[in-house]
């Protein structure tokens, strides 16, 4: 996204130059219209970068779901504490794994850190929890 702003406040310069070209002073005016092809490259690269992130991110969640609905021996004993930190040490073990490679397929970093993903694997086992509540009762 910081990508994209330069691109845009070179993009904006860039558009001011129409009335630098018909006045005195044409060097001003050559030389902004000549970032006008900079500023739209960044732009377009920046949506690009942000784009692709969100994608790699929605990827690793639901890898983050598959692991975590693949173990249910572990999932039967939730219940302590010990239990739900083998969980998470599998689920970043895995992710870090997918990250990696979607990184290096991609070439652009995803903008999920390590605080999201344990943040949203809480949520999927709170909602691994309910459903198992639900069918039991």
């Amino acid at each position: 996204m910081i990508i994209s702003a330069y691109g845009l406040v070179l993009i904006f310069i860039s558009n001011q130059a129409v009335l630098l070209v018909n006045l005195i002073y044409p060097p001003f005016g050559i030389v902004t219209v000549s970032f006008m092809g900079l500023s739209s490259y960044l732009l377009l690269l920046g949506v690009y970068s942000s784009a692709i992130s969100v994608s790699e991110d929605s990827k690793l969640r639901q890898s983050i779901r598959q692991v975590a609905l693949r173990e249910p021996r572990l999932l039967d004993s939730i219940g302590t504490a010990q239990m739900e930190q083998e969980i998470q040490k599998r689920v970043l073990a895995v992710t870090r794994k997918t990250q990696e490679v979607l990184t290096e397929e991609t070439g652009i970093h995803s903008s999920l850190n390590e605080d999201d993903m344990k943040l949203y694997l809480q949520q999927v086992i709170e909602e691994v929890k309910k459903s198992k509540t639900q069918t039991r009762g």
